[in-house]
């Protein structure tokens, strides 16, 4: 049925894949990044006709469709309602296992002409999701649809449509434009067929012709149907070469057309004419129908929208096309073997067909290989009788033997699809026999840590091919004896255990040595160790005196930081040290994994009834969230926190919500503009940094008089990372403490209290260098930011509000801050 919501879910039901497919699509087969998939021009002309919606939509049976849910930005109720019969439409001419989330936005769209333009967020390639086509790549809404289960939260969009605020809309549902308005019904249905995946990757520059989106997706499922009058397939390279003038010519040449099966059989062999315009258009040539050569009831998807043309249904030459791209889809479920060291004779193989169309049940095959495809052989599956599941036994000949295999199943329309999709070149495989293969274990190892710290949470993932038997810790406290305990089994490959430090007495100056042990199930009891040689250390440390207030630059600061994941360094672009987590940090590669750094201040800082500032430079490379998610909600995935502890770090809490790289729009389009596969490659570079500000004022947390330890915090979820986290300049101390004393700037600001305009000492208009300031309010904001010289020394925030403001000076490596009070 089709359940259309106007609101963000909050519920998140995020679907575990296949062990196959869970591998495959975390293996770099996704491309995350917003590929412009079509744009609909408003035709200048009128045409005042009416296609109602197809028989589906009328269908009394709500149940079947697809299930569609939709997030609006900037819509009235009117809108909304048009956007709503739309998707409706669109719904009920999908298969009933379809379901995606649209991004629905009305904001003005300044390039002429425009209507309405679509974006789908990522791309998978068929082989990372089982599609008919393994090197090409798929729209994720399609690409759900082919493997039958999220690849996003649900609260993340599939499709983003964007309708021009501007354009003369018709938001009626019965057709009936007037001659003077665009239909919205027929424009949103038109750009929803793009984002199911009528989009192209064709461009021409200079006259001469490539795909593959300039550096996004090699080439899109649409693209394979593309040919020449004579029949040439444009992106075969035996062709037409990549990059050439030939290919540029065929793209403006006005003579391309549609070629797939379920297309060709529904007209009757003849193939749709594609616009292909002498005059190459992004967003517009090759991804439409021909205007003139296309019947009237399938010219939903021509370029061009005429005044008064209500066209509610897509048209059966488009629900073709869409069905050569994989929305009429042929699935087979099928549980891969894993090694075995158990004496078979014979496995069965057993597989479930999901299929929206028919498919020779009789022809289900089963092709298998002892030599790794040197020679194989084929049987059939013997289609079910009681329940849904094909089912063939397989013989294993001997002990001691590799086993390779792939299934395929043949469509009516003489589709053969392959499970894996590449089927003897990257074949499922299990080894029968002695197993030999020592597990795959991964540990983020600890750091040093307060001597007062009560315990050590150990964390590793442990895989093998034959599954995990255990994995423990040995360890030793300075030089006693040697002790282990077991990590439990947390979830999918994650084993974790926590130490309790209370019964070892840990001091200042003590140790702890320790390594981690993977043992799997083999009757060999194969074992792997980290480190492979000698052990991790860990050093306890006292905490330093206790202070009002601290700063650093980093160029000193190697022993005021206890780190796990950080250190203080000069990454290789960078002129002055910091403090940098692991650049890239990492993102463990397994469901429900989780992985964080640490850096503790060893300096406690004791806190007065004002509470604390702490200002610092930082960049912010870490992965964003679903937009609009909250810090605590579960779209919400890696981020970045400074914690505090007021017992000798026992407990911690947060001293502001954690935050990502969305803090800041320069981060987030720098984590964006460099994505390969999930992560992004974007490397951190000193003009980055940007100032940062806590103004943490007394709460139930913590009051006058405690001694607050500080720690900086990252947390890593699965599959994606960037660049990382680094600091610099780090200022704490109180609000209305003589923080001056804390780095003195060696400046006179005055009047202080005053107006808001305030004058620094006039020897600064001498000074051989700029000195930068940013002021901040109590909130933390910036409201003024500038540079002192030779150009001036009066900073000026008369129109801010009363109140105490802190004003951040910068001069090459040395930061200072002081307070200022605002009267009126």
């Amino acid at each position: 049925m089709c359940n259309i919501t106007v609101s963000v879910k909050r519920v998140i039901i995020f679907l575990i894949l296949t062990a196959f497919l869970s591998v495959s699509v975390q293996s770099q087969e996704v491309i995350r990044k917003s590929i412009p998939a079509g744009v609909c021009y408003a035709g200048k002309n009128v045409n005042r006709i009416y296609i109602p919606p197809p028989k589906e939509f009328y269908s009394r049976d709500k149940s079947k469709g697809a299930d569609i849910t939709v997030i609006y930005t900037g819509f009235t109720t009117t809108t909304r309602t048009a956007f709503d019969y739309a998707v409706s439409i669109i719904a009920s001419i999908l298969p009933s296992d379809a379901r995606f989330t649209i991004k629905a936005i009305l904001e003005p769209i300044y390039e002429t002409g425009v209507l309405g333009q679509t974006s789908v967020p990522s791309v998978y390639r068929g082989s990372g999701i089982n599609g008919l086509y393994p090197d090409l790549y798929y729209p994720v809404s399609l690409a759900e649809k082919i493997i039958g289960g999220n690849l996003n939260f649900e609260t993340e969009p599939d499709i983003e449509l964007t309708l021009n605020s501007r354009g003369t809309w018709y938001t009626g549902t019965n057709g009936n434009t007037p001659e003077n308005m665009y239909d919205m019904v027929t424009v949103v249905i038109h750009e929803l067929c793009h984002g199911l995946g009528f989009f192209d990757s064709f461009y021409v520059k200079d006259e001469i012709g490539s795909y593959g989106q300039q550096g996004y997706p090699p080439v899109t499922i649409y693209d394979s149907f593309i040919e020449t009058k004579q029949g040439l397939q444009l992106i075969d390279p035996d062709n037409f070469d990549n990059n050439s003038k030939l290919l540029g010519d065929q793209i403006t040449g006005n003579s391309l057309y549609f070629n797939g099966p379920l297309v060709t059989n529904y007209n009757l062999g003849v193939r749709p004419r594609i616009f292909a315009p002498t005059e190459f258009d992004p967003g517009s040539s090759i991804s439409h129908l021909d205007e003139y050569t296309t019947a009237t009831i399938n010219q939903l998807m021509t370029p061009y929208i005429s005044l008064g043309e209500a066209i509610h249904s897509p048209g059966d030459l488009t629900l073709s096309i869409l069905g050569d791209l994989g929305w009429i889809n042929t699935r087979l479920i099928h549980e891969p073997f894993r090694d075995t060291e158990s004496y078979l004779a014979e496995v069965e193989v057993k597989a479930v067909i999901e299929s929206d169309t028919l498919f020779d049940k009789d022809q289900v095959g089963l092709v298998y290989s002892f030599d790794s495809f040197a020679s194989s052989d084929t049987l059939f599956l013997v289609p079910p009788v009681i329940d849904d599941t094909f089912r063939i036994t397989l013989g294993i000949p001997s002990y001691e033997i590799d086993v390779s295999y792939f299934l395929y199943v043949l469509d009516n329309f003489n589709r053969n699809y392959h499970f894996p999709s590449r089927g003897k070149d990257e074949p499922y495989t299990f080894f029968v026999g002695t197993d030999t293969v020592k597990p795959k274990l991964n540990h983020v190892k600890l750091g040093d840590y307060y001597d007062k710290t009560p315990s050590l949470t150990f964390r590793a993932i442990a895989t093998d091919n034959i599954g995990i038997d255990t994995v423990y810790v040995e360890y030793i406290k300075n030089i006693g004896t040697l002790k282990s305990f077991g990590l439990k089994h947390d979830s999918s490959d994650n084993y974790s255990a926590t130490l309790n430090l209370v019964p070892e007495s840990v001091v200042e100056g003590d140790s702890i040595r320790y390594r981690i042990i993977a043992v799997d199930k083999s009757s060999s009891a194969n074992s792997v160790i980290l480190p492979s040689s000698g052990y991790y250390s860990i050093h306890f440390n006292a905490t330093f005196p206790v202070v009002n207030s601290y700063t650093t630059d980093f160029s000193d600061a190697s022993d005021d930081f206890l780190n796990t994941g950080f250190s203080i360094t000069t990454p290789g672009q960078f002129i002055n040290p910091g403090l940098n987590t692991v650049h890239p940090y990492e993102s463990p590669e397994t469901d429900d994994g989780t992985i964080e750094y640490f850096s503790y201040l060893r300096y406690p800082v004791k806190v007065d009834s004002s509470g604390l500032f702490i200002s610092y430079d930082e960049i912010v490379l870490v992965e964003p969230g679903e937009p609009g998610s909250v810090f605590g909600s579960q779209d919400f995935y890696d981020y970045v926190i400074i914690e505090g502890s007021k017992d000798l770090g026992i407990t911690w809490f947060s001293l502001e919500d954690g935050y990502d790289c969305r803090i800041n729009s320069v981060f987030e389009s720098s984590y964006n503009s460099n994505i390969v596969g999930m992560n992004s490659v974007y490397v951190g570079t000193p003009d980055l940094f940007r100032s940062h500000t806590v103004d943490i004022r007394t709460f139930d947390k913590f009051n006058k008089g405690d001694t607050l330890l500080i720690r900086f915090r990252v947390f890593s979820d699965p599959y994606a990372h960037g660049w990382g986290w680094a600091v610099d300049n780090l200022i704490i101390g109180s609000v209305t403490d003589d923080i001056d004393d804390v780095r003195k700037p060696q400046l006179l600001i005055y009047p202080n209290p005053g107006n808001g305009l305030i004058y620094i000492d006039p020897m600064i208009a001498g000074s051989e260098s700029s000195i930068e300031y940013v002021v901040y309010n109590t909130a933390g904001i910036p409201v003024r930011n500038g540079t002192l010289g030779y150009t001036g020394n009066e900073i000026d925030i008369s129109g801010s509000p009363p109140g105490l403001y802190i004003i951040v000076f910068k001069s090459g490596t040395t930061v200072s801050y002081a307070k200022y009070t605002k009267l009126r």
